[in-house]
C-alpha cells in the first residue's frame, strides 16, 4: 500500500484548502467529488476485501487527487516566501525550486530499485512441472503473494505464524495457522483456518493427512519461527529441500516438498 504514497502530492492536498474555497460551492467541484468519491471507495473496497491485491492498484485515487493538489502550489510558494530563509527570493525562483523538487522526489521514486522477481515465475515452475495429471498440488507458503497461485496452479495455502485468521476459534490460540482464500460470510473472499496447528507434531499429524499427492512448503528463509517450533519441541521435520531461489544479493527462499511416510 505504500506503493501508492506520493510525499509531494500529501504536502501540496495539505496547502491546498484555501484555493479549495473558491470553487467549493460550483457544481463542477461537487460533481468532481462524486467522481472522486467512487474511485476511492470502489478501490478501497477491494483492496481491503481479502483478494490479492498490491498498492500500485491504489494510484488511480492518486492521479484523482492531482487536482486538488494543485491548488496547494500557489499556497506553498507563499508559505515559503514567509519563511526567513527564503525573504530576499523571488515567488519565480522558489517555484522553480519546488518544480525541480517535485519531479526529483518522484522520480526517486519511480526509478527506486527493486530486486528481480524472477523466483516468482521459478519456483511456480518447479511445482507446476511435479504436479501429477488431474491431482494439484498443495503450495504451503510463508510467503503471501498470490502470484504463485497463479504460476503454478497449485491449491495455495499460506502459512501464519503471527497474524491468524479473524475466523480462528475464540479461546485457543494456535501456534501457527494454514488458512485458504475461501468465500466467507456474507460472500466476501477472506482467509479462512484450513489447519490451526497447536505444535510440531500436530503439523505432522495434518500435513501427512493431506490426501494431495505432492504438497509443497515455501519459505522466507529470513523468517525462522517455524523450523524454531520443531527444534524447540525436538520433532522431526516432515519437509526435505528441494530448491533455493535468490532475489538480489541477499534475500533468499527455500522450496521444500513432503516426506512421504
Amino acid at each position: 500500500m505504500l506503493d501508492a504514497v506520493f510525499p509531494t502530492v500529501i504536502i501540496l492536498l495539505a496547502f491546498s484548502w484555501k484555493g479549495l474555497k473558491t470553487v467549493k460551492n460550483t457544481p463542477e467541484f461537487r460533481m468532481f467529488l462524486i467522481f472522486l468519491g467512487v474511485v476511492s471507495a470502489s478501490r478501497l473496497f477491494i483492496f481491503f476485501s481479502g483478494l490479492p491485491y498490491q498498492g500500485r492498484y491504489l494510484y488511480p485515487i492518486v492521479v484523482a487527487l492531482l487536482p486538488i493538489a494543485a491548488f496547494g502550489f500557489n499556497e506553498l510558494i507563499i508559505f515559503l516566501q514567509n519563511l526567513k530563509v527564503f525573504k530576499k527570493t523571488s515567488p519565480l525562483s522558489i517555484a522553480g525550486m519546488v518544480i525541480v523538487a517535485i519531479v526529483a522526489v518522484n522520480a526517486g521514486k519511480a526509478l527506486y530499485f527493486t530486486p528481480d522477481k524472477q523466483w516468482i515465475k521459478d519456483v511456480s515452475a518447479l511445482v507446476r512441472k511435479c504436479q501429477d495429471a488431474g491431482k494439484p498440488a498443495v503450495l504451503i507458503s510463508g510467503v503471501e503473494d498470490m502470484r504463485i497461485a497463479y504460476y503454478s496452479g497449485a491449491e495455495f495455502m499460506k502459512l501464519e505464524m503471527r497474524k491468524f485468521s479473524r475466523y480462528t476459534p475464540v479461546g485457543r490460540t494456535p501456534k501457527c495457522q494454514i488458512s485458504k482464500m475461501s468465500f466467507a460470510g456474507g460472500g466476501n473472499l477472506d482467509w479462512l483456518p484450513a489447519y490451526n496447528i497447536y505444535g510440531a507434531d500436530d503439523f505432522i499429524s495434518k500435513i501427512r493427512g493431506n490426501e494431495s499427492p505432492r504438497v509443497f512448503l515455501f519459505l522466507d528463509d529470513r523468517d525462522t519461527a517455524f523450523q524454531d517450533m520443531f527444534e524447540r519441541e525436538k520433532a522431526p521435520f516432515p519437509f526435505k529441500k528441494t530448491a533455493v531461489f535468490k532475489e538480489g544479493g541477499k534475500k533468499t527462499f527455500s522450496l521444500y516438498e513432503r516426506i512421504d511416510r
